[in-house]
């Protein structure tokens, strides 16, 4: 019973020790069941952001292709304009010079057409100074604007078969290309290069690229990138025909046959692995039923003898009992010490020979010895007889490669290769350092430019139509032209000026007019619907006279101006050059 006891206290700290460990199990079985169920939820909402990104991608692109469509249609309406201007470099200037009757008197005898049909075809001429002008002190470049293309076209193809001269002076007559479009085609310097040394015609493509005939085959080069592939295959030349397969060569002697190799010893058994991890303690299994009664258990081993009881009292009238019978033998006592020992006997007789013991086992086999050294060379024999031809033996392995041999004598050197074609254009250089600063030049004279700006913004959304919009709030307005209570710009120096506005749509659509001299000049739409926010600009340049106004309006139906804190709508306007200036560039 206490051993049950005994037993049953130290198995306590074991049972509560699992039971705690079965609790944790638990906690931690529902805790990766919850982690999961997240982990799953974090998978969904991933896929729900991918979606929204692959969403917005799509989106992106289409934006950057229609952007891309916006500005080649830019792109070709400049050209479209471009096809109605000539420049002339080099062309002597003149104090009070009229450009149109110089020009006109030069060209008429190149074209074939009169003085009066050149001059009246002609629409606007002017003299600019570009950076290069300026640097090698050129006379200024004349811009010449034809009203009609055909007599463009004409003044063109005549010049470009005979050469135009004004006062003995090589005039150079040049198309007035888009910067945009000849940026593009300065990428393909080294082509064109190419294409004028073959003396191969070609042909512009738009918005880029150029179309040529090369060895009776049409190429079509739309990108720098397919530019550069063909001048590299161009001018690395063509690969040439394989060339014939050379003689086999003679077959090398068959070696010798080599020494069969000794038995390798036997390996060493190797290590025993090292004992695994032991694994974790199994959850403990449920408690089992109430077993049946046991039989009946052993008698247990005898008690202890007991400590010997205190004599009893004399008893005074008892008899004397009789003798008792002999006791049994007692056990035999312990062994005594041994004795001394004792003087050494005499030496016994020589005992017979024994029988001979059976046959041992078979020893092991012992180490291999030391290799013999070798034996002497044997006397040469008699000369045999030459036997037959044995059969004609395999291709032996090649030789071993003979050393590098020392180098030729220098050859003579040969004449000089053509010149190569100019490569395509480096990368920029890091820009020079700061220059000194120059000297103090010398005071200029005043003199008093006609002023006239104004840039107003609106404080209110959605306007009301067919009225002048009022913008109330004065960004600047130092000369008080504009009126924000009548919301109209008036003109009190005649000349050219710029016009621009910057609105913020939201929600509704909006047609959008710049009206001057009572006449609607622009008309813009910005197509919106829904709660989303969008920017229309515009700027133009209207030629006005004093006493005119200007305004914007807003059209019924197509009202979605609007302003708030953060989102601006902006009308601005300033005096480009007043007339005198206007009239001196026309007559220029």
């Amino acid at each position: 019973m206490e051993l049950n006891t005994a037993l049953a206290a130290a198995l306590r700290p074991l049972v509560e020790q699992m039971t705690t460990l079965n609790t944790k199990m638990d906690s931690m079985q529902k805790e990766m069941k919850e982690s999961g169920k997240r982990s799953e939820k974090l998978q969904q909402e991933l896929l729900e952001v991918k979606k929204i990104v692959d969403v917005n991608d799509s989106r992106l692109q289409k934006i950057e292709k229609e952007k891309a469509l916006q500005g080649d249609s830019i792109l070709k309406l400049q050209m479209d304009r471009s096809n109605f201007f000539l420049r002339f470099q080099n062309v002597p200037e003149q104090k009070g010079e009229n450009l149109k009757k110089l020009l006109s008197e030069a060209l008429a005898p190149v074209t074939g057409l009169e003085v009066e049909k050149l001059q009246s075809d002609m629409d606007l001429s002017y003299r600019t100074y570009p950076e290069f002008i300026k640097k090698k002190n050129l006379p200024g470049e004349i811009v010449l604007r034809f009203s009609k293309r055909s007599t463009r076209d004409v003044v063109l193809k005549a010049t470009n078969k005979t050469t135009l001269k004004i006062q003995e002076e090589e005039i150079k007559v040049l198309k007035d290309i888009p910067f945009e479009i000849r940026k593009r085609r300065k990428a393909y310097r080294s082509l064109t290069t190419w294409l004028q040394s073959e003396s191969i015609n070609y042909r512009w493509e738009f918005p880029e690229g150029l179309i040529f005939s090369f060895k009776s085959k049409k190429f079509k080069i739309d990108s720098v990138e397919k530019a550069k592939t063909f001048l590299e295959k161009r001018l690395k030349g063509e690969t040439g025909e394989k060339g014939l397969s050379g003689l086999p060569g003679i077959p090398g002697l068959q070696g010798p046959k080599g020494f069969k190799g000794e038995k390798g010893d036997k390996g060493e058994h190797g290590d025993q692995g090292a004992n695994g991890t032991p694994g974790f303690p199994g959850k403990p299994g449920e408690q089992g039923e109430t077993g049946l009664k046991g039989d009946k258990g052993n008698y247990g081993l005898p008690g202890a003898k007991g400590q010997k009881g205190s004599k009893g009292d004399t008893c005074e009238n008892g008899t004397k009992g009789e003798k008792g019978d002999k006791g049994e033998l007692g056990l035999s006592g312990i062994d005594g010490e041994n004795g001394e020992k004792g003087e050494k006997g005499d030496v016994g007789e020589k005992g017979y020979c024994g029988d001979p013991g059976e046959k041992g086992d078979k020893g092991e086999r012992g180490e291999i010895g030391l290799k013999g050294e070798k034996g002497i060379k044997g006397d040469l024999g008699v000369e045999g007889m030459q036997g037959a031809d044995g059969p004609k033996g395999e291709k032996g392995d090649p030789g071993v490669r003979g050393e590098k041999g020392d180098p030729g004598p220098t050859g003579m050197m040969g004449p000089p290769g053509m010149k190569g074609f100019p490569g395509f254009k480096g990368t920029r250089g890091p820009p020079g350092k700061k220059g000194a600063r120059g000297p103090k030049g010398t005071k200029g004279e005043t003199s008093s430019t006609p002023r006239s700006a104004f840039s107003v913004g609106l404080s209110k959304p959605f306007p009301p139509p067919n009225t002048p919009i009022k913008f109330d709030k004065i960004l600047y307005n130092d000369q008080e032209n504009y009126n924000p209570l009548t919301g109209k710009f008036n003109c009190s120096v005649a000349g050219a000026y710029v016009f621009s506005y910057h609105m913020t749509i939201r929600g509704r659509p909006a047609r959008i007019s710049i009206v001057a001299q009572n006449k609607k000049m622009v008309k813009t739409r910005e197509t919106l619907y829904g709660q989303e926010i969008d920017q229309a600009s515009f700027l133009t340049i209207l030629k006005l006279n004093v006493g005119d106004q200007v305004w914007l309006e807003v059209t019924r139906d197509w009202n979605g101006v609007y302003v708030s804190a953060e989102d601006d709508s902006i009308f601005s306007g300033f005096l480009l050059y007043p007339d005198d200036v206007y009239e001196t560039l026309l007559e220029v």
